[in-house]
């Protein structure tokens, strides 16, 4: 037993459970990370001051959402149709192939223009996440430390991966010290 307590010495076992303990806080903030760049990814194309759409008043109401799947200029045209006679705006931006529509409208029609909207709408986007910036710079930010994180994971894994094959040959002589232990122990009891 002590062979074996002088092989695990030279096995710096707390480096290891320090970079094991960095891997877990790092995927925690990686899985934070690509939440928040997912949130932001639909509003990366909109140029509206995010501020502007917080400021419901008076009789101006928004609402930003993806459009179904389809001939998005047919769609776009019966959209516009349908919301002639309630007096709105709209903005539209392409996503990663999704195409989706801000649409600024009188809130007297909220009501009707919902139903309208949901004719036309594969997701209704409610909110806009909270920027402090453009949503464009929002979503760089995020996707940049989303890509900086996994650097650091990569580097992580690596330092892992060295410590494994440098400490190979001391692990595998301790395990067999320990299992040779072990069954020493357990012989008396055997009798």
């Amino acid at each position: 037993l002590d062979d074996a307590l002088k092989q695990s010495e030279k096995i710096d076992l707390p480096a290891l459970q320090k970079i094991d303990l960095e891997l877990e806080e790092l995927n925690r903030r990686i899985d934070e990370s690509r939440a928040r760049r997912d949130e932001l990814a639909p509003f990366k194309c909109l140029n509206v001051d995010p501020a502007f759409l917080k400021k419901e008043k008076g009789s101006l109401k928004f609402v930003y959402f993806e459009l179904k799947h389809g001939n998005v200029f047919e769609t776009i045209g019966r959209l516009k149709e349908a919301l002639q006679n309630y007096g709105s705006e709209m903005t539209l931006c392409e996503v990663d192939g999704k195409h989706y529509a801000l649409l600024a409208f009188d809130r007297r029609y909220e009501e009707k223009v919902n139903v309208i909207v949901l004719k036309f709408a594969s997701l209704v986007l409610s909110h806009p996440p909270a920027v402090s910036q453009s949503f464009s710079q929002e979503f760089g930010k995020s996707d940049a430390e989303c890509r900086r994180l996994e650097g650091s994971k990569l580097e992580l894994e690596r330092k892992v991966q060295q410590y494994k094959e440098q400490h190979q040959v001391q692990i595998v002589r301790l395990r067999k010290t320990l299992e040779c232990e072990a069954v020493k122990a357990t012989l008396p009891l055997r009798f």
